[in-house]
């Protein structure tokens, strides 16, 4: 057990409490000697009380977000190395601002991940092997330094560009190189051109981002589905014709709204400027 280690651990904002107990269960098993920890992933199951797919899960989370790196060694358990603990055990020059974490105050300075050792992933992690350099390094490493330098009241860095990256992703398919893609040059365009509030820019773009790219997929509907989503257009009609208040109704129109809400989950309602269901638009309509 490294006390050293344990204690970095436990000052890190992970954002998930489950990922913490994994990164802390790390931290128990790291050697100060050896500079790793091996723990197998049964055995960091068994102390989690996790599936071992739910470990892979939130080790993959530690590696996206830069606070482990992992040595895949065929028939060996995982080496696991952390590089805040690395670098400061081989003295590398860091930028003054960077080198310590002002933990009284809250604020998170961001570790620097290296990109001169290159590292091997574990194909279960499903992650791409012998990584030296990737959008994703150059978002923890060069764009987390150079934010760490600017005035944006961000509490805890590391977490914060996890955000943008999960806000980019959204509901999408992208790979996780893609969205870091999007995030590189989400801060190369901001450090280009400064802008007043970072923070909100960085968010609302990141946004902006996901909602070019998470567009809702339509269902593919079986004659059962589409006889019931005819049957409900009809009880709608039968509601409101000739019945007062209903007056002047376009049925096409609300029979083009209806179907898309019924294939898409939900839609912004022309009758009610507001998202809705198409079990919402019957009750609208009076269906029950």
């Amino acid at each position: 057990m490294s006390m050293k280690a344990f204690a970095w651990g436990m000052s890190q904002k992970v954002g998930d409490p489950t990922t913490k107990l994994v990164l802390l269960i790390i931290c128990d098993h790291y050697n100060d000697s050896k500079g790793y920890a091996y723990p197998s992933q049964d055995r960091i199951a068994e102390f989690s009380e996790c599936s071992v797919r739910t470990v892979q899960r939130h080790i993959k989370s530690l590696l996206e977000n830069g606070f482990i790196r992992v040595q895949a060694i065929p028939n060996v358990a995982n080496k696991y190395t952390i590089p805040a603990l690395k670098m400061e055990t081989t003295n590398q020059v860091i930028d003054k601002e960077m080198e310590t974490t002002n933990r009284a105050n809250g604020y998170d300075m961001g570790d620097v991940r290296s990109l001169k050792n290159p590292y091997s992933i574990s194909n279960k992690l499903d992650i791409a092997e012998n990584t030296t350099k990737s959008y994703g390094d150059l978002v923890y490493q060069d764009h987390l330094n150079w934010l760490a330098k600017q005035n944006t009241g961000i509490k805890y860095l590391r977490p914060f560009v996890g955000k943008l990256r999960e806000m980019i992703k959204g509901k999408s398919r992208m790979s996780n190189e893609k969205v870091y893609e999007h995030l590189h040059n989400l801060f190369v365009e901001v450090q280009e051109h400064p802008k007043g509030d970072l923070q909100s820019y960085l968010m609302a773009s990141a946004k902006s981002i996901s909602e070019r790219f998470d567009k809702p997929r339509e269902r593919v509907l079986n004659d059962q589905a589409k006889a019931l989503m005819e049957s409900n257009y009809q009880k709608i009609y039968k509601a409101t014709k000739g019945q007062s208040g209903w007056g002047g109704l376009d049925y096409l129109a609300i029979r083009e709204e209806y179907e898309k809400a019924f294939k898409e989950g939900s839609i912004v309602f022309s009758h009610t400027k507001q998202k809705a269901t198409a079990d919402e638009i019957l009750e609208y309509f009076g269906v029950r």
